[in-house]
């Protein structure tokens, strides 16, 4: 080695730094006090371009898209502005050690952001995966559940950012895995246990006490604290933990560095993440509550305030649908004429509405848990569709009756669809109409209806009231089978069943005949209640539905409703409900969705609104026929309709209404 060789920044003169670091004289640890900062030869600048070769191949798949992202928005150390360095460095620009230093201070950098990534990561998916476990199997139980949440996460992060990264065998080092693991586990728990069962929440209650500025800053401040607090002792355990599985020799300077950095990243990551979700939770609230007063203009804020809680507390409270889904199959799975069975729990938004209803009509006169909770009669839905018959079926079914008469299958058809007959045959399937149906509806529901008495015989299912919505032609059950129902309630509970039907299906002998409050006709038997208030809705609506009680043990209850019908009318039964919940306030203006058909159901004429439902219901008697076999012809929406004022809706407006449309509507996204 020649030459002189002085320990300056500006005297270094044939030897330079990238030589002696190329050759091993110095090691990488090297500062850059043998370097002339002025020198700018090919050999430096080839140097500091493998250096940062060197970094980058440390770099996987989520180092490399942060190294991108930082270089896009021109953000901290990135490779970008590494290269910019060395081309600056070339031109005389800078000196050495500051290309060197940001080259360091990148690949630095991009190990501790995929920590940060990691540790990010960890600490969400262990609050969203095992939030729900705290509620059903308490803290303890979570805290497991988060630290093996975190420990497969930071694992899972880490060993997938070193298998795409250009280094050889990275992935599968033990040491780095056992590291992960453990710290991951530490994080998650630590995760769950500072942020996730109490993070800041907006409710109702909230936007109207204070701001969206409010929300957000106190936001910020409750994920401060907790996200300070979070990263302080996961910082201290991830080095505690790195130090023992290294074998390093502990720094309590370097200890306090790290739970100090994590602690402030922690602070900061926690205050943004809380001050964003509160503003979003503040806007969706806000709207929410904007949506509650124009379904319900006569309910004042408090009101609505206090009935959105209950509301959320019910919502919260509904938390064994897997049972009641479980119970209901196990009563029906082997029924081979139901075609579906599905379960739902009532939705946050439909339980304020039945409650703001009741509350409105004077039904729910106190505003407290159990009043409301008695109040949700469906909480837990269950339904069951049916086969349809076959036409072949329906018509021997038909022509057999009809054997002893002069007409057979097709003269029934003819008078279904109110085609030009003589009025002896007219007559005679006025009068015989209802014996000719109740025979084809049993034959589709007999089996399930079986199961249904076998089920409450048995004491599997508790129902309480039962509701065969729909008139002559489209209800479900006949009067013979809501008899043996009652009849089979009556013997296993020792109680009368109350029943919500058309009361020309029920024979009246030896009833005790009253009248309700309104004037509807009751009759009374001593298994029976018979009611036909509401049995028959105006638009035709037709469904079989029974309130039943789940027992869930510890003295828990659960309120529901089991719905039975066909697979036919399904569809369209779901949309049909879409014009009643417009004209009632359910569906509002700002409910974008129906926007198109909003405002004229709101404006129709009383009169044209009446017509209206009288074309749902022959849609409700063209689908349900159909299901018992009989194809009779499509209904058609025409004729005039007008608004309040009196003016005339045109055709295309009145086209959005038709029962395909709708059916479309609703199964829109």
């Amino acid at each position: 080695m020649s030459g002189e060789l002085s320990i300056s920044n500006t005297s270094f003169n044939k030897i330079n730094y990238g030589y002696l670091k190329s050759n091993n004289v110095v090691s990488n640890n090297s500062s850059c006090i043998f370097t002339d900062n002025n020198s700018n030869s090919t050999q430096d600048i080839d140097y500091l371009f493998n250096k940062l070769d060197d970094a980058k191949e440390n770099d996987g798949i989520f180092t490399s898209l942060w190294d991108k992202f930082k270089g896009f928005v021109n953000l901290g150390s990135s490779s970008s502005k590494c290269e910019k360095a060395i081309e600056d460095y070339k031109e005389g620009k800078i000196d050495f050690c500051e290309v060197e230093s940001m080259i360091d201070k990148f690949d630095s950098k991009q190990k501790d952001s995929l920590n940060l990534f990691a540790n990010i990561v960890t600490g969400v998916a262990s609050v969203a995966v095992i939030s729900s476990a705290f509620l059903t199997g308490g803290l303890p139980l979570a805290l497991l559940g988060a630290a093996g949440i975190g420990a497969l996460s930071k694992t899972g992060i880490k060993f997938l950012d070193r298998a795409t990264n250009n280094l050889k065998g990275d992935a599968a080092d033990k040491k780095e895995l056992l590291k992960d693991a453990l710290t991951g586990a530490l994080d998650g728990a630590v995760s769950v246990a500072t942020m996730g069962f109490s993070p800041y929440s907006v409710s109702l209650g909230t936007v109207t006490k204070q701001s969206l500025k409010q929300t957000a800053i106190q936001g910020f401040s409750n994920g401060a604290k907790s996200g300070a607090i979070s990263g302080a002792i996961t910082g201290a355990g991830d080095y505690t933990i790195n130090t023992f599985v290294d074998d390093d020799e502990f720094n309590f300077g370097d200890f306090t560095k790290n739970t100090v950095m994590t602690a402030a990243f922690g602070g900061l990551t926690g205050g943004i993440f809380e001050g964003i979700s509160g503003s979003i939770q503040y806007k969706s609230s806000y709207n929410t509550f904007l949506r509650r007063k124009e379904q319900f203009p006569s309910l004042d804020d408090d009101t609505i305030i206090k009935l959105s809680s209950e509301a959320d507390y019910l919502k919260n409270s509904y938390i064994y649908n897997d049972i009641v889904e479980y119970e209901t199959h196990n009563n029906f799975d082997n029924v081979d004429s139901i075609v579906n069975i599905s379960a739902r729990v009532k939705g946050n938004d439909s339980i304020f509405s039945k409650l703001a209803s009741k509350y409105s009509n004077g039904q729910l006169n106190e505003i407290t848990h159990s009043n409301c909770f008695e109040a949700i009669a469906d909480a837990y839905g269950t339904r069951l569709q049916l086969k349809s018959l076959s036409t072949d079926d329906a018509a021997d079914i038909i022509n057999n009756f009809l054997k002893d008469s002069p007409y057979d299958y097709n003269d029934y058809l003819r008078f279904l669809n109110n085609e030009q007959i003589d009025l002896t045959m007219r007559d005679y399937f006025k009068k015989e109409n209802k014996n000719i149906l109740n025979i084809l509806k049993e034959k589709q529901t007999n089996e399930a209806f079986t199961a249904l008495l076998d089920a409450i015989d048995n004491k599997r299912l508790n129902i309480t009231e039962l509701n065969n919505y729909g008139d002559e032609f489209s209800s479900y059950f006949t009067d013979k089978q809501i008899n043996q129902i009652a009849d089979t309630y009556y013997d296993r509970y020792n109680k009368t069943l109350t029943v919500v039907t058309d009361i020309s299906n029920i024979d009246a002998k030896g009833a005790k005949i009253t009248l309700d409050d309104e004037g509807n006709t009751v009759l009374e038997f001593k298994n029976l209640i018979v009611k036909e208030k509401n049995a028959i809705k105006k638009s035709g609506y037709a469904s079989s539905q029974m309130n039943t009680v789940y027992d869930f043990g510890k003295g828990e209850k659960g309120l529901g409703e089991l719905q039975i019908r066909g697979a036919q009318l399904n569809e369209f039964a779901d949309a049909e409900h879409v014009p009643y919940d417009i004209r009632s306030g359910k569906i509002v203006r700002s409910d974008k969705k129906y926007s198109s058909i909003y405002e004229v159901i709101k404006s129709m004429s009383k009169k044209s609104f009446n017509k209206y439902n009288e074309y749902l219901t022959s849609v409700y008697h063209y689908y349900r026929l159909k299901e018992l076999g009989i194809n009779i012809n499509v209904p058609t929406l025409s004729g005039r309709f007008f608004t309040t004022e009196g003016d005339e809706i045109t055709n295309s407006v009145v086209n959005l209404l038709s029962s395909d449309a709708l059916i479309q509507l609703k199964n829109t996204k």
